[in-house]
């Protein structure tokens, strides 16, 4: 088969590491698979860029991406010295299509692909409208919820969405640079935009697949299947603790309790605030305990919580071996989030034997058995006291601790391997394949 996926970029996390590992993962089996992406960072020769807009071609001699300044004011730099027209359209909170680049995927490989699967068409990369020009199949993997809305990734408790937006309650959340409410707007230019498209849905979880029904992208679904994200449960493994703690130099009585997401304290779904108070609540209903919080996606300064408990950051990693010696170092892993869809890092903490504590939204049900390989916990205004005393009680119980983390492993390595997600989408491709050859 020819398959050619597109993401926004190569080698970073979520989304990105899921269309990096299928592209990867179909070659492996013998099948021509490229990558289509806005931003490269390797040098695999299969990873393809997508031609970037006309202004572009002026502006990037003048703006090399290298010269940007490091911060806010190179990101916004990056995002909009090439594109102006986003500026204003970021001050309106409209969702931008002006990628022309979008309708030439079928030239950038050197054979014309038979497939083409998307991952995550926003992140201001691609033209929702270049779906309907396509006349091969179109798989499209939803990572989040943008494709329903009138722009937010996660709607949390609303349900407007349905309704086509408008009036939105979580502005202040989601569209916090934009001057004026323009949801109903995204939300109508994206339904015309996906009128005649024909694609094949594919959710990591239920529970996303669930939100579809009566949204604005059901009539451009031809056929939909839930394929679980897999990890490389040969780089996610149990690993040597000791070994990972002294890489960290982090004494062997120090409890780790350690989170994993993209810019973690400025990622409002991920309620950082909550995960650091419940931290700071163990400190004093456990004073004997020295505790570290250890964040990992980004860079900032150590944080003192208490004589007994820090947080210290580290930057995001793009080496997967990197972060599994993370986990190797943890005691278990924390996720507090508001919103989430399938959380990858929980089940890089499961495949390596840490036992994770999470939030029971989205999709994150689906990954934990409560109990057994995990705990489970419900959003609410008392969930730091909750999540302080669980955490406290499973590192008081050494056994219990390790039987659930046991447990764990075996969960991912029988359900969420990456061999059982690349297998799932290649069945999906051949199918979809030889209906078109029929």
């Amino acid at each position: 088969m020819k398959l050619l996926q597109v993401s926004k970029a190569d080698v970073l996390g979520g989304a990105e590491r899921i269309a990096w590992l299928l592209f990867q993962g179909c070659r492996d089996r013998g099948h021509d698979s490229w990558l289509a992406v806005d931003e490269k960072h390797s040098g695999d020769p299969g990873v393809l860029k997508i031609p970037p807009r006309p202004w572009a071609r002026i502006a990037r001699p003048v703006l090399h991406p290298e010269r940007y300044p490091a911060g806010t004011k190179g990101r916004l730099l990056r995002v909009y010295g090439s594109n102006p027209g986003a500026f204003r359209r970021a001050l309106l909170g409209q969702d931008s299509f002006a990628f022309p680049g979008s309708r030439r995927l079928m030239t950038l490989p050197p054979q014309p692909p038979e497939l083409l699967h998307f991952h995550n068409l926003h992140s201001s990369y691609f033209d929702l409208r270049a779906l309907r020009r396509y006349r091969v199949p179109l798989v499209v993997t939803m990572h989040d919820a943008w494709l329903l809305t009138g722009g937010c990734t996660h709607p949390l408790d609303c349900r407007r969405y349905l309704e086509g937006c408008g009036e939105c309650p979580y502005r202040h959340l989601h569209f916090r640079a934009a001057i004026v409410d323009s949801t109903a707007f995204n939300h109508r230019r994206k339904r015309r935009a996906l009128a005649g498209a024909r694609i094949h849905l594919v959710t990591p979880c239920h529970w996303l697949m669930d939100k579809v029904a009566g949204t604005l992208l059901e009539p451009a679904l031809a056929s939909r299947q839930v394929i679980p994200n897999g990890v490389d449960t040969s780089i996610f493994r149990p690993g040597d603790g000791a070994l990972a703690r002294a890489a960290l130099n982090v004494s062997p009585e120090t409890r780790i309790i350690l989170h994993a997401s993209a810019t973690p304290t400025r990622n409002v779904s991920k309620d950082f605030s909550t995960m650091r108070e419940a931290v700071i609540r163990m400190a004093r209903a456990a004073p004997k305990m020295q505790l570290l919080f250890l964040v990992v996606g980004e860079s900032a300064a150590d944080e003192q919580l208490s004589p007994h408990a820090r947080v210290r950051f580290l930057p995001f990693t793009e080496k997967p071996e990197e972060m599994a010696q993370h986990y190797a170092a943890a005691d278990m892993y924390l996720q507090a989030s508001l919103a989430d869809t399938f959380p990858n890092t929980i089940l890089e903490a499961m495949a390596c034997g840490v036992i994770p504590l999470a939030t029971a939204v989205g999709g994150i049900p689906e990954q934990i058995i409560d109990q057994q390989t995990g705990r489970l916990f419900a959003p609410g205004p008392d969930l730091a006291e909750r999540l302080a005393v669980g955490m406290v009680l499973l590192l008081q119980n050494d056994a219990k601790r390790r039987a659930m983390g046991t447990a764990a492993l075996h969960h991912v390595r029988a359900h969420f391997s990456l061999d059982r997600q690349i297998d799932a989408h290649l069945a999906l491709y051949e199918r979809l394949l030889g209906e078109g050859r029929r």
